[in-house]
């Protein structure tokens, strides 16, 4: 034992690190793992080639283009200062896309190394094969979920490097409450906090990974277990006070640059709108769209509408609890059991923490969570295993769904690329109509659209259309009751190839539906009207 059972304290200091400058020894774990940043880096390059040398405009960015201010007063509305602060930071004046992707590509490659050194370190007195990470970095940077995040290319750099920051604040917050160094701590409060504001989601994932390494941490040493109840204590604080620090700084800032909160966060949090019932109805609902359809879609080969998680999942996390619970009788102490039992079998669960603290399904891309679960269980069931042929078999599973979710990825890729070749041709056809019914000039053209087009409907046997990924920018923003947001998104896609109209008024809007009921839909001749300098396309019932 390290510590007497007499003297155990909520202040009693760990020894559990070696004191090593921490940027020295990851360059000493970089030098002994070559065959993982060999293997990462192949990865990357084979599941983000398309983005990487071919980026294409999408929802959101195509406006970020075009007016950068408004998405930073935008960013701090909803809670993403951090995100905002970032991108003020970095990107200058222009918007750069071919930039954007190459170093969203090399930041996720340092991400996955980063996760991967850190488990490295919380396994330090474990004798493990060190070819194990390998398989879980690629699992881990191959997943779809990424390449919804990466198509937001306005705040895919940003959002990767609070992932590659998340392990060093975890390995720093430990580090801090086993030495009790209170600048330590200070620092790790507020990197947590400025995650957060770069995208909230990133609070189940860094959870997440303070669980994981709690779980090694117990499995590779032997105090007491007061020290380890102690300091799982410490580490619920620790959460709670990052929290609260971050929403306390979120208000300061709000008031200090005269922004009113935006309610696009808080909507989407439907435990204080909807009756109970609903709320456990939605949750049930949502953990069988997690867990139960991605076998049935895999059986059916079901992929215009692809979900992201493995199919393997649910059997993944039968076996993982199965395995914790075994653990816990053979090589935990009793009075230790009940700690990391509970902190074993809740790490499956995060699966679905976003949707049962919002009881709705949250967007994909920021489900990253679910990625490092995934990766994490087959991790850990390779590493407790002992008999060689399970290994390789585990191995080669991991190997196959890595190879699964680079061919979806890559799909995913090639079918937004053709969306973006097909929403230029689009504005090259309305900018040829317009043209053709009216010498005015495109500063002095108000144009307004309505209704969508649908790329997947032209391109249906070689097209994989994602959650956002592969919406083409005439369909995507005409989700919703707004009738201007057609025209708002497709004049500023338009500006990306520049192509330059203006956006009608409001009365102009209520004007222009009066002529649809006697307009052809696109692209026949008579779906345009031209009434003085205000141009009408329809592109759909």
């Amino acid at each position: 034992m390290a510590t007497d059972k007499n003297k155990i304290t909520f202040k009693t200091s760990i020894s559990y690190f070696d004191d090593k400058n921490i940027l020295k020894d990851i360059l000493i774990f970089c030098k002994n793992n070559i065959s993982l940043l060999v293997f990462t880096a192949l990865t990357i390059l084979i599941t983000y080639s398309i983005y990487m040398f071919h980026p294409t405009i999408g929802i959101d960015t195509e406006a970020f283009s075009f007016s950068k201010s408004h998405y930073t007063n935008y960013h701090i509305s909803i809670g993403r200062w951090g995100l905002a602060f970032f991108s003020e930071l970095w990107t200058i004046k222009f918007f750069n896309p071919y930039l954007i992707s190459i170093l969203s590509a090399v930041i996720l490659f340092f991400a996955a190394i980063s996760w991967s050194y850190l488990f490295s370190v919380f396994n330090k007195n474990r004798k493990i094969n060190k070819y194990f990470l390998i398989p879980f970095s690629i699992l881990f940077i191959s997943s779809p979920f990424w390449i919804e995040q990466y198509y937001f290319f306005l705040q895919s750099v940003e959002v990767f490097f609070a992932v590659f920051l998340c392990p060093f604040i975890i390995l720093m917050l430990y580090k801090s409450i086993f030495s009790q160094n209170y600048l330590f701590l200070l620092v790790s409060v507020l990197l947590t906090t400025f995650i957060i504001a770069i995208y909230q989601t990133m609070l189940p994932l860094f959870v997440c990974g303070i669980f994981i390494c709690f779980l090694f941490f117990e499995e590779n040493s032997n105090y007491t277990s007061k020290l380890y109840l102690f300091t799982f204590i410490k580490l619920l604080i620790f959460i709670l006070l990052a929290t609260l620090t971050y929403f306390l700084l979120n208000k300061l800032t709000l008031s200090l640059f005269h922004i009113k909160a935006s309610d696009y966060i808080s909507s989407m949090n439907t435990w204080s709108s909807d009756s109970l019932t609903e709320n456990f109805n939605k949750i049930l609902n949502i953990t069988y769209c997690i867990t139960i359809e991605p076998v049935l879609k895999f059986i059916h080969h079901d992929y215009v509408e692809i979900n992201y998680v493995t199919p393997l999942i649910i059997p993944l996390c039968l076996t993982y609890i199965l395995i914790i619970i075994i653990n816990t009788f053979k090589h935990i102490s009793k009075e230790r059991r009940l700690l990391y039992i509970i902190v074993g079998i809740s790490i499956p669960f995060f699966i679905i923490s976003l949707p049962v603290l919002n009881a709705n399904m949250p967007p994909l891309r920021a489900m990253y969570v679910v990625v490092l679960v995934t990766a994490f269980m087959f991790y850990y069931l390779l590493l407790t295993s002992k008999k060689k042929v399970v290994q390789y078999f585990i191995f080669s599973t991991m190997l196959l769904v890595s190879i699964w979710q680079i061919q979806i990825n890559s799909q995913l890729q090639y079918s937004d690329t053709i969306r973006y070749n097909e929403d230029i041709r689009i504005c090259y056809e309305i900018d040829k109509l317009v043209k053709q019914n009216t010498n005015l000039k495109e500063k002095e053209i108000h144009l307004a659209v309505f209704g969508r087009y649908t790329t997947v409907e032209h391109y249906k046997h070689i097209y994989m259309k994602g959650e956002v990924i592969g919406n083409s920018c005439f369909e995507y923003c005409n989700w919703g009751d707004d009738i201007t947001k057609p025209s708002r998104g497709s004049i500023a896609f338009m500006r990306t190839i520049g192509i330059n109209y203006t956006l009608p008024t409001s009365e102009e809007f209520t004007k222009a539906q009066k002529y649809l009921s006697t307009m052809g839909v696109f692209p026949s001749a008579d779906c345009i009207k031209v009434i003085d300098n205000l141009a009408i396309i329809k592109l759909s019932e």
